[in-house]
């Protein structure tokens, strides 16, 4: 609204676009980090990794055995086997996770096995739940 018989005051005005506070970024334009574009290759490999050692361990190991994955796959997690599973189980649950993973990509490549552990580990829970 334009006053008139009021002084603009310039100074301040100048000081409130120069050195002023900037807005905040609106969220729905935020730059989202990304890995690098053969994440999913990586993926896929540690996937395979994480199976293989699966099926080598399940013939040393009972259900209802915990067993770590970190001298071939660089896992921190445990594994509880559950069950005995086949390799078209196995070969499943990794093309579901993986899918799953293109939809919301993980945030840094250094634990896909965690994650991937972690997904048999509930997805066992889910089948429990049927």
């Amino acid at each position: 609204m334009l006053r008139p018989y009021e002084d603009t005051p310039l100074e301040q005005v100048e000081k409130a676009v120069i050195s002023g506070k900037l807005p905040r970024a609106p969220v729905s334009n935020k730059h989202e980090e990304n890995l690098e574009t053969n994440y999913i290759y990586e993926l896929d490999k540690k996937c395979s990794l994480v199976n293989d050692f699966i099926i080598v361990k399940q013939q040393e190991f009972n259900e209802g055995d915990t067993i770590s994955a970190a001298e071939m796959t660089g896992s921190t997690k445990l594994l509880t086997l559950h069950k005995i599973y086949s390799p078209i189980e196995l070969k499943n649950m990794k093309k579901e996770f993986i899918n799953l993973s293109k939809l919301h990509p993980p945030k840094e490549k250094d634990n896909f096995a965690d994650q991937y552990i972690a997904f048999i580990d509930s997805n066992y829970e889910q089948e429990d739940d049927y």
